[in-house]
């Protein structure tokens, strides 16, 4: 196994009620993207860093405030010159793994991508207390990144995708 248990992040599921849960699934299946942000930090010896992202983007203001009612996060507002104006709630880090992690049961279409993210959120998010990141863990983590970016994109066969790994 090449995470130890002491580096695991322990994920505990948001507060809600399961008609929540359900009104959610429906907006991040239909709406939102899951991916892993990753940055190189410039100027600097350091490791690149990935982040765990769901963002959701809605015509409907409702929407996204009730999302963020949960994860405590604000509701940003996108001007379209063109289009309708959107409002986007962006949840990282752990907080986006306990917000999946509470609609799992629920989601339908991105079902699979709710488990990778969660999975990456466990095994990567956390423990290193500053320490930079092994060839290992980040070989580790671009995998999970190359993992949902293919998810992401369609069509795919999800049962290769999830039977390659470490």
């Amino acid at each position: 196994m090449w995470y130890s248990q002491d580096t695991m992040l322990n994920l505990s599921p948001l507060p809600m009620s399961s008609e929540d849960a359900a009104y959610l699934a429906g907006l991040v299946d239909g709406e939102a993207w899951i991916g892993i942000r990753t940055t190189q930090p410039f100027g600097t010896q350091r490791s690149r860093k990935h982040c765990l992202v769901v963002v959701l983007d809605m015509v409907d203001r409702q929407g996204a405030d009730f999302c963020n009612s949960f994860t405590g996060n604000k509701t940003y507002i996108v001007p379209h010159q063109q289009h309708r104006t959107t409002y986007r709630s962006i949840i990282t880090g752990r907080k986006a793994g306990q917000f999946l992690l509470s609609l799992l049961p629920q989601l339908k279409i991105k079902q699979n991508q709710a488990a990778v993210g969660i999975d990456f959120a466990i095994r990567c998010i956390g423990g290193r207390q500053g320490r930079p990141l092994s060839e290992t863990d980040l070989t580790v983590r671009d995998h999970y990144w190359h993992l949902l970016k293919k998810l992401n994109c369609r069509p795919y066969d999800e049962t290769k995708l999830l039977t390659k790994g470490f």
